[in-house]
């Protein structure tokens, strides 16, 4: 039995893509005689329009032939896919039917019958079968365009080379070649995606705590929260087993020292099943990260966060969908060798996720592909005090204290204790944004003492978001807000001065020669004010005395 009804060109995308179907069939007949062969172009938008950039690798399975009779075609069922056909549309065995002409005829006739909402899942049923029963294709794509092929109804698989050079299933295409002489199809892709954020936060002012971001300034020594954000693909639900993989990679200073100390107990993994971005009780995913240096394809990598298997029957309760996302977060503290200022202390992370739905491995069994490297910034900075007299003189001996204002406790909280006994220079490393107060603990010898605080507020402006090329320090201020009178050099009489490299605030403090009244530390000069004292009360004892005597002599 023949087929005579055209069926129009498709795009069923399975696998890591979401469906795009036109109709199955239409029911017009050629009324002209068609051309016997096909070239077809297969477009993928991953490799921004141009096939002969990308990796994919398009095999086509000719699972209907087509011949030509007068001014229409004819479809026939090609019989190294009969089998494969009949299961996938669940047509039983006909009687009598020696020819397999009852059993093709059924396969056509149930094949008409399918609407968008059942093609996929045939499409997909076809392919596992294809796969399981090592069927080879009629044809192959070179750089993704079949020349001249037969005309026919196409089952068409894209494949990508994934991590380790790994092939995996990209997407399928249903394709019906019917009078056309040439087609060009772009596949359709929505798999994985992948962000790495972290939050940024004045601790000078209350309630500030940012939205996950791409840049943040912190002190040196505090604790920088981090997360990573995997979105699962369309296809999900076609998965018997689902891997991820977080790959992250702190990074080093150009002196090749960690910047970063991990706080391992500060991870949490979970599965955003109630969306809002935020743990909640019983989306846990009981996994352990991996803190151990690996090299994958020249990424550093300081640690791992693999969860083997999303589909694991000890995951099922948690109600896992292609819509829930899955977060890692953590903490790491910002140390000693963190870069200053504008050249920043970068991090990298990648997923590594499953790519083949027709794959029933598990963990490293399942093969898999990668996103691209997503990239975060943390920014620091430094103050320096320089001593020096009302000549411009060096100044040494002098002790500072540098405290910051803390909004959530209502209190100054110290930052760094800093004697030089030589030198001049005071270095306050390792600062971000906020109120600051700056106190004079001692003063260089012969010098009076700062009174009270020199008080000033450091502000930085950065990308807040964006890829790595864009994100940047764009400025750095100190506004100096009290104590001025005991500071020189000032840009516009009230900003520290800040270096080009947006890395360093300078300011020049002044100490006046003398001592204080009383001095601090010594008699000083309150011995003359005891023996001035001493004086005058002698010679008022001395006045009373000899008065008296005068009365007494007359």
């Amino acid at each position: 039995m023949k087929h005579s009804k055209k069926f129009t060109a498709m795009i069923a995308a399975l696998a890591l893509t979401a469906c795009s179907i036109a109709p199955m069939f239409s029911f017009a007949t050629g009324e002209d005689p068609a051309p016997k062969t096909v070239t077809i172009t297969m477009q993928d938008p991953s490799a921004d329009g141009n096939v002969a950039n990308t990796k994919s690798t398009f095999t086509a399975f000719k699972i209907l032939d087509a011949s030509v009779s007068g001014t229409a075609y004819n479809y026939t069922v090609n019989a190294k896919y009969r089998e494969v056909l009949q299961g996938a549309l669940d047509i039983a065995d006909q009687e009598d039917d020696d020819d397999n002409k009852k059993l093709d005829a059924a396969i056509l006739t149930a094949m008409e019958a399918l609407t968008n909402d059942t093609l996929r899942g045939v499409a997909d049923t076809i392919y596992r079968a294809i796969l399981s029963g090592k069927i080879a294709g009629d044809a192959t794509a070179t750089n993704g365009v079949f020349s001249d092929v037969a005309q026919g109804y196409y089952l068409i698989a894209e494949t990508a080379l994934g991590a380790d050079d790994t092939e995996g299933t990209m997407s399928l295409v249903m394709v019906e070649t019917m009078g056309e002489d040439s087609l060009e199809i772009t596949t359709k892709k929505e798999g994985p995606s992948f962000q790495k954020k972290l939050k940024d936060i004045n601790d000078s002012v209350a309630n500030s705590e940012t939205d996950w971001q791409d840049s943040a300034d912190y002190d040196i020594n505090d604790e920088v929260p981090f997360q990573l954000k995997a979105t699962l693909p369309d296809d999900y639900d076609k998965y018997e087993h689902y891997t991820l993989v977080f790959h992250d990679d702190l990074n080093t200073n150009d002196g090749g020292e960690d910047v970063f100390d991990l706080v391992e107990d500060s991870f949490v993994v979970y599965a955003d099943v109630n969306g809002n971005g935020v743990y909640d009780e019983g989306e846990e995913i009981d996994v352990e990260p991996v803190v151990e240096s690996k090299t994958h394809d020249d990424f550093d990598c300081d640690f791992e966060v693999t969860i083997p298997d999303l589909k694991d029957e000890s995951l099922a309760d948690i109600g896992i969908t292609k819509t829930t996302p899955i977060y890692v977060e953590y903490k790491a503290k910002l140390n000693e060798n963190a870069a200053l200022g504008k050249p920043g202390n970068w991090n990298d992370a990648y997923l590594e996720y499953s790519n083949n739905p027709y794959n029933t491995g598990e963990g490293d069994e399942n093969p898999k592909s990668k996103t691209p490297v997503d990239t975060v910034v943390v920014f620091t900075y430094k103050t320096v005090v320089d001593k020096i007299n009302p000549e411009g003189e060096s100044l040494s001996g002098a002790e500072f204290k540098l405290e910051k204002y803390d909004a959530a406790t209502d209190s100054w909280v110290e930052k760094a204790l800093v004697t030089s006994d030589e030198g001049d220079s005071f270095s306050f490393t390792g600062l971000d944004d906020g109120d600051y107060r700056l106190e004079e603990v001692t003063a260089p010898a012969g010098y009076k003492k700062i009174d009270g605080y020199i008080t000033f507020t450091v502000t930085a402006e950065h990308t807040e978001n964006g890829d790595k090329a864009n994100l940047a320090l764009t400025s750095l201020t100190g506004d100096v807000t009290g104590g001025a009178i005991n500071i020189q050099n000032l840009v516009d009489e009230s900003k520290l001065e800040v270096d080009n490299d947006l890395s360093t605030l300078d300011a020049d403090v002044i100490n006046t020669s003398g001592s204080r009244l009383p001095s601090t530390g010594g008699i000083g000069t309150t011995i003359f004010y005891l023996g001035g004292g001493a004086m005058v009360a002698v010679a008022g004892v001395f006045l009373i005395t000899k008065k008296r005597m005068g009365k007494q002599e007359n």
